[in-house]
């Protein structure tokens, strides 16, 4: 359930009145090298965070924009770089399985490197004020439950269709040109990477719903969280 505070920036984002957070990660230019360490890319994206955070508090509060255009290499392709990095030795959840997703090996998310998702459509089933919801179920998950409702598809990731960026985002602007007014996002927890990934390549100004599990109501008190 989205959370009063939210709201209203949510729906000026849905409006087109603010930048969603994604958009201004791709503003924020930064200075990296590839070969950097996981330790030394986090400490350089908490320099370029309180940048983000400065601008979006300036942006969010005054509702100017003052510049839109999109660096080249961007701190949103820093988180990428981060992720990508984070599953060699994987620690996306708290099960901290340590495998290397990109050499194949599976965790208890039973997933390698590669993403997929089982369907995507105008979903009219969630809070009024996300419908119509542009909804994309992944498969895999980070938990077990016996009572689960998708245990089709996140018991057995190697279901549904392989993610490729470029033709996700492609499809992300397409729905909300159809009247999505959000990207709904279920079970996005194991491909964060992909999801980067897929919003660095999408053009179209919407909030990312990241549509989590119970791990995340007990470890962050979110459920459905706008972005």
């Amino acid at each position: 359930m989205l959370k009063p505070l939210f709201l209203d920036n949510y729906l000026k984002i849905v409006n087109d009145e603010l930048p969603s957070r994604y958009k201004l990660l791709k503003r924020i230019p930064v200075v990296y090298d590839d070969s950097e360490s996981v330790k030394e890319l986090w400490s350089k994206h908490d320099q370029y965070m309180r940048i983000y955070r400065e601008q979006k508090q300036k942006i969010y509060f005054s509702g100017i924009i003052t510049d839109e255009r999109q660096t080249k290499k961007n701190l949103l392709d820093l988180k990428t770089d981060i992720a990508e990095k984070m599953i060699e030795n994987c620690h996306l959840c708290q099960h901290r399985c340590g495998v290397n997703r990109k050499n194949g090996e599976k965790g208890f998310c039973k997933l390698t490197d590669k993403s997929r998702y089982a369907a995507e459509f105008l979903h009219m089933g969630e809070e009024p004020e996300l419908v119509p919801s542009h909804t994309i179920f992944f498969t895999g998950c980070v938990l077990c439950c016996v009572y689960c409702q998708n245990w089709d598809i996140s018991m057995h990731p190697e279901a549904g269709r392989e993610v490729n960026a470029t033709e996700l985002a492609r499809r992300i602007d397409k729905r909300e040109r159809e009247g999505a007014k959000n990207l709904n996002l279920v079970t996005p927890t194991p491909h964060l990477h992909n999801i980067l990934r897929t919003l660095s390549k999408t053009s179209v100004n919407t909030p990312v719903v990241w549509n989590s599990n119970m791990y995340f109501v007990f470890l962050c008190g979110t459920y459905n969280t706008a972005l």
